[in-house]
């Protein structure tokens, strides 16, 4: 933590020079700007890890047996903290697997929200904050 610190006041110190004193405090302004916008990621991921503690467990009733190769490979474990867990691994793709056909269409939809329109949606917020702050450097 200390280390981590030191680096943290290394960049407040760069905040003196005129060259790097709009990067830094671009920095502080997108952090400040993206909280509704992790907080609206952080539902939509809960949202879908739900929706894949749901889809395993229909699968382990419909199709019980040994055959846990054929099953989802995405059986979430540990309740609603592995459900979150998934749903934050979601954010980096799927490996797409032998799956149900509904439990397909989730992902696809998992896939276009969460990495398509939810990551413009961070680009954006983070140009218009650059361009914000960049607008009123002198």
């Amino acid at each position: 933590m200390a280390a981590l610190t030191l680096w943290f006041k290394f960049l407040y110190v760069l905040r003196s020079f005129s060259r790097t004193s709009y990067l830094i405090r671009s920095l502080v302004e997108v952090t400040k700007d993206m909280w509704v916008f992790l907080l609206v990621l952080f539902i939509v991921v809960i949202g879908y890890g739900d929706a894949f503690v749901n889809l395993s467990m229909a699968d382990r009733y419909l199709n019980p047996g040994p055959s846990d190769e054929k099953r989802l490979r995405h059986v979430v474990e540990g309740g609603y903290v592995g459900a979150i867990e998934y749903g934050i691994l979601e954010l980096k793709g799927n490996d797409w697997v032998e799956m149900s056909p509904f439990a397909y269409c989730v992902s696809v939809t998992a896939f276009v929200l969460l990495l398509v329109i939810m990551m413009n949606l961070l680009i954006a917020i983070v140009s218009a904050t650059f361009e914000r702050v960049t607008s009123s450097s002198v």
